[in-house]
């Protein structure tokens, strides 16, 4: 990002034992940084979320693991580094591949080679993969035999422009960015994308004064695709819930009437509970919430989500 004529990384090494990191809990209403010298630092800007996306999560943390190995390099101390790192987020795949990396690369060497191998080499690989220059011509398999995959040129930057997106950063910034998935027939593909884009980007303009709508196909089925569109607008102070709930109703509401499914597989729930209702079958629903009674009698498994309590 550019600020005051300075370009910023959310990233970046400063001096020989210490990163500096775009302080995300300041955005988008002020820009701060924050200088992390320890294990300790880089761990407590994670867990307050100073530093927030899977990517950047990841490589915040192999920083971590690296300047924990300058001030102790032996193997407890790369242990409880690696476990101090992970415990800031115990689910994030990014960030358990980043420690999980360094850690491999650095645990065969002697204690006084783990620091330089971490910082130099795990950390790089590691920056490349998520958006970092790549030197190299091809895109190189993260282990084993380092050979290029089929993963360059203009495949490699149509797959690139999807993998490792990242809305926290814009949503940090004061922008309302979201996507919702469907599927829907081939035969019915064309007419419904219009559909969509029609209603979605009128909701845009009529709530945000405008903003960016786009599609991608993540499966491809032989009856249909299931389209992921994603919008993305300049929201007001105060109002970006707002915003979102009125363009996320719209977005829905025109795919429903277009002739999609409310999602595709990544679930229903609470949000997409008043499209579900009237889209589901009533005697799918009737055999559902029996189904459920006779497993969950007390109703203690996600109570009125796709029915109501019973």
């Amino acid at each position: 990002m550019n600020v005051d004529g300075i370009a910023w990384r959310s990233i970046s090494e400063d001096g020989p034992h210490a990163v500096r990191v775009v302080d995300q809990t300041r955005l988008p209403y002020a820009f701060a940084t924050l200088r992390l010298t320890t294990c300790d630092a880089v761990a407590q800007a994670i867990v307050s979320m100073q530093v927030r996306g899977a990517p950047l999560i990841g490589v915040t943390a192999a920083y971590g693991l690296a300047l924990a190995l300058q001030q102790d390099a032996s193997d407890p101390a790369l242990a409880a580094a690696h476990d101090l790192l992970l415990a800031t987020r115990p689910t994030a795949v990014n960030l358990r591949w980043a420690l999980a990396r360094v850690r491999a690369r650095v645990l065969p060497l002697p204690p006084a080679e783990r620091a330089p191998a971490a910082w130099r080499e795990a950390i790089a690989d590691i920056a490349r993969s998520h958006g970092g220059v790549v030197d190299d011509a091809a895109i190189k398999v993260s282990g084993g035999s380092e050979q290029p995959t089929g993963r360059g040129g203009a495949v490699g930057a149509w797959r690139d422009a999807f993998i490792g997106v990242d809305l926290n950063t814009p949503v940090s910034l004061g922008l309302i960015a979201d996507t919702f998935e469907t599927a829907i027939t081939w035969d019915r593909w064309p007419e419904f994308d219009a559909v969509v884009r029609e209603r979605v980007e009128a909701a845009l303009q009529e709530v945000c004064g405008g903003g960016r709508l786009s599609c991608r196909f993540t499966h491809v089925y032989v009856d249909g695709p299931a389209p992921y569109y994603t919008f993305v607008a300049f929201g007001r102070q105060g109002g970006e819930l707002a915003q979102w709930a009125e363009i996320k109703h719209a977005a829905s509401e025109a795919v429903l009437a277009a002739g999609g499914t409310i999602t595709h597989h990544h679930a229903v729930g609470r949000m997409h509970r008043p499209q579900y209702d009237r889209q589901r079958p009533d005697l799918f629903a009737a055999a559902f919430t029996a189904a459920k009674r006779a497993v969950d009698p007390n109703g203690l498994l996600n109570p009125g989500v796709l029915f109501d309590a019973v």
